[in-house]
């Protein structure tokens, strides 16, 4: 459920299953996921990955 409560995990979620986000410092990050590993299982974001969707200054973020 943490996934889901946290702004950036959360996009990233629905980033990888498909569902449009606004643009932001982690557009297009995804995880390793498929339909059949939700059984019984919650999704998790790696801390790598999570750690790519973080601004840690005004100046790391250079999406745009």
């Amino acid at each position: 459920m943490w996934a889901l409560g946290d702004k950036i995990a959360s996009s990233i979620l629905a980033q990888t299953v498909g569902v449009p986000t606004l643009p932001w410092s982690g557009s297009g990050l995804k995880i390793p996921w498929q339909e059949s590993d939700t059984r019984g299982k919650p999704a998790t974001v790696s801390p790598d990955v999570y750690k790519k969707g973080k601004v840690f200054t005004a100046y790391s973020w250079t999406t745009y």
